[in-house]
Formats: structure tokens, sequence, C-alpha cells
């Protein structure tokens, strides 16, 4: 998922998930993490989202059915070198307990850096300084730090946080993480607040909170069987998350549709989602790795939905791009070398052929040829990273040159190759554009589930604290 970096215009919805990674978070098993809690008391209220819980949660998968909604730990900063926390209120300050030590407060903005003994916060604009060491322990939450203030919001390096933030150090590299602790539905309509454009129709939105609120869950899953110290990551390399106020639209979707998930035979689906499919969807297995570890790439319902053409009028259905032949064989071959893939070994990159395709018709498989005539393949959404991958000198991508999905054709002339392709993403799951003209044309959101998800079943994974609107 993507959204522009424009704040003053619309998301763009993209649903750009990143490949599933079994590495992620295995390293958190090893790492000596110290975690601080930041609570955000709006408007001396004493409002926490959280409560003032001292103590990590039990780090376990949740049942097929809780009683309450799961709480969610979303990753918004990862390995920074510092990190800002502050305020929109001019007389803000951080208040920070330690056991139970007198209350430590330093005037907003504070900055938080990593040293070889601990986490140093120190007032920006002041000499205020606390310095605070990891716990012996591979993870360790601390009392309470709390945000103090007549009114306002609290930030994380400049950016709206409306909930409680844990700042965790990896003393290995000296790196800090900042993850928010939300409740699933909160979640689920920070991710649509990115995901869809305000004036969609009702029933899109609910279609795409059951499919985030099942990617989310499942992720967590995995997330707590690795022991990492975060669930999901709040950019697109999960699902973009917006940590400020949601917007009604997804408010109420989030509400409406309040603990509904989508399973396959009974497990948690990976329902994921893209913004435009082209008109011919993409299979996980196809698309993501489904080995030992990726067994729920195989669900059913993540198969190739078959020919939809109800995303044809979306800006994005067809689109050009342009690179030269050096500049893709500098991206493609930057791309390879930093992931140990064939395609380092090919020089010059003179053509680039469909080897195989799905159901739909869709690219699934590439063969690319250099000069020399070796050859090497690719999966389609390989294919499409390696397009956009950062290559010394060449500039960086953008909106307006990015490739925007492995369904594509390559056309080379001279040094010139000439990109047509359908759609905007992975293409794998629901289809935003085409799930908003079904919604137009009467669709119900469930309805949109069934085409998109052929075959999941829509069950509870645990009852919501107030009914379903």
């Amino acid at each position: 998922m993507q959204t522009l970096t424009d704040p003053t215009e619309p998301p763009v919805p993209s649903g750009e998930h990143a490949t599933p990674s079994a590495a992620r978070g295995w390293a958190a098993r090893n790492r000596r993490l110290l975690s601080l809690l930041v609570l955000a008391l709006l408007g001396g209220t004493g409002l926490a989202l959280l409560g003032t819980a001292s103590t990590a949660p039990e780090r376990r998968a949740a049942p097929a059915t809780d009683t309450a909604d799961p709480l969610v730990f979303v990753r918004l900063a990862r390995s920074e070198s510092s990190i800002e926390l502050g305020s929109n209120a001019p007389a803000a300050r951080l208040q920070l307990l330690v056991g139970d030590d007198t209350p430590t407060l330093l005037r907003a903005p504070v900055r938080v850096e990593p040293t070889a003994t601990g986490v140093v916060f120190s007032e920006v604009r002041g000499t205020g300084r606390l310095l605070l060491r990891p716990a012996t322990g591979p993870e360790h939450v601390t009392e309470p730090v709390l945000l103090s203030s007549a009114a306002g919001w609290l930030t994380l390096n400049g950016s709206r946080v409306d909930t409680a933030i844990r700042i965790h150090l990896d003393t290995s590299d000296r790196t800090l993480d900042a993850v928010v602790v939300v409740p699933i539905d909160r979640y689920v309509a920070g991710v649509l607040t990115l995901e869809l454009y305000p004036n969609w129709p009702a029933d899109t939105y609910r279609a795409q909170a059951v499919a985030a609120r099942s990617y989310g869950l499942h992720e967590r899953e995995r997330a707590r069987a690795a022991e990492r110290h975060y669930d999901v990551e709040g950019s697109t390399m999960d699902q973009a998350f917006a940590p400020g106020s949601a917007r009604d639209e997804a408010r109420n979707a989030a509400a409406a549709t309040a603990g509904l998930v989508l399973a396959d035979r009974g497990d948690l689906l990976r329902a994921y989602y893209s913004s435009c499919c082209g008109g011919r969807g993409a299979g996980a297995t196809d698309t993501w790795p489904s080995g030992p570890g990726f067994e729920f790439n195989h669900a059913k319902p993540l198969e190739p939905y078959g020919l939809d053409d109800s995303c044809r009028d979306a800006p994005v259905a067809r689109w050009t791009r342009t690179r030269t032949r050096d500049e893709l064989s500098a991206r493609i071959d930057a791309w390879a070398t930093a992931r140990h893939r064939d395609a380092k070994r090919l020089g010059t990159v003179r053509s680039i052929e469909t080897k195989r395709v799905n159901v739909t018709g869709r690219p699934a498989e590439y063969l690319l040829t250099d000069g020399s005539g070796r050859t090497a393949t690719m999966r389609a959404e390989d294919l499409r990273l390696a397009l956009n991958y950062a290559a010394e000198g060449y500039p960086k991508i953008t909106r307006d040159t990015r490739v925007r999905s492995g369904d594509l054709t390559a056309r080379f002339s001279g040094r010139r190759v000439t990109i047509n392709g359908r759609g905007f993403g992975h293409g794998v799951g629901l289809c935003q554009w085409g799930a908003r003209a079904m919604a137009a044309d009467g669709a119900s959101w469930r309805e949109i589930l069934e085409l998109y998800y052929p075959g999941a079943e829509l069950r509870l994974a645990y009852t919501p604290d107030t009914p379903r609107r």
C-alpha cells in the first residue's frame, strides 16, 4: 500500500504489500531491547488508549474468537539513529516515570538517542536530560512515559500520533524503533484512512475493512509466534497506517464490520489487496514465497479469481513508462545483487519476454536475456520491484516514473525501452478500484469479498466491545 507524500492530496490506493519474509523478526529473539511506553494525555483529561500497564503483554497467538478487541503493535519508525517526540501544544511536557523514582519532566520537543549504555532523552531547546539503561532480559517495559499538555496531541518525528508509543533500543546496532499500540479496529480505521479516497462508497470501505483486519490479524499471529516486539509495519511493507485521527468513513466501516475476518478452512486468511488488478488477478503462490513457513499463500481464495473488468475506468488501469536500456539493466542488477538472485549475472538486458501466464492470462514469470545471450527468469512481482529499485547514478523513482505492476510488456528499440502495463500493485486479492466500481453499481461489501476471495469464509474473530452498526 502506498500514499502520496503531499499531505494536501488524497491518498493513492495501491495495496503494495511487501513480500512476506520469514526472516523478519527472527533476529528479534536475540535482541536486547529497551521498551518505553509513551501515553498521550490529551486536554489534561488523562485519556490513554491503553491505560498505564507497565508489563509486556502476553505474546501468544489470539484464539479463534477473543472476547475483546485485540491490541496491535504497529511499528512506525524502524532502525532510527534518533527519534523526536513532541506536541503541537507549546507548553507540553514529557513526564518520564522510571520505577518508583520521582517523575522527570522534560520540555517538548525531546530528542531520543541510543548510546552504548542505554537511551538518552534530551530537551531540544533546553538542558533537561535523562538516561534510561536497558534491562538484562531480551525485552523489558519500563514504567510509563507520559506526555502532559494543556491541549493538543503527541508527535513522532513531526507527525501526529493519537495513541501510545513504545520506543525500543536494539543494542546490537544502537538503533531505535517506535511502535504504537492500538485496538484492532482503531488500527483498521487508520489503514482505511490511507488506503481509500474519502468519497468512495461505504460498501467499498466495509469490504476493505474486513480485508485489512484479516491481513493485520494474520500478521499479528506470525509476529507473536516469532516473538517480535511489533506485529505489523505501519508502512507499505504491510499496511500503511495513519497514527493520527482516522476519517469518519474509515471509523464507520471499521465499526460496521467489527470482529469480522476472512478465513480459509478455519484459518485466518492473509487477505492481500492492491489498488488495481488491470482486469486480471494474480495468485499468491505466483507472487510470493510458498514453501515452508509460507503455506498460507496456498489458500484457495488467494488463487487468481478470473477475469474482471470492474476496474477498467481506473486512472491506473493502463500506463506507459520508459527507461533506457542502461538504466533498466542497472536497476535490475542492483536489485538482484542485493537479493543474490540469478539476474545479477546479466549484462545489459536486450529483451524481456513473458515465460508463463496464469489462468487469467496475466504474466507470472518473465525471461530476461542480455546482449551475450545469458538468460534469467524472474517472477512478475520481482520484475516490478527490480525495475523500481534504486541504482547508483540514476534518479530516484517517483510517482510519475514508477512501474506500477508486474503485468507488462517491454519493447526494446535502440537504447530505449517502452514499458506498457496494466493495473497498480501486485494484483492478488481485492482490487480497490474494482471494489469501488462494484459498490457504485449496487454490490454489497459481502458480494465484493465473494468475488475477490472466492470460497473464503466470513467469521467472527473476536467479540467487539460495542455492537456493529
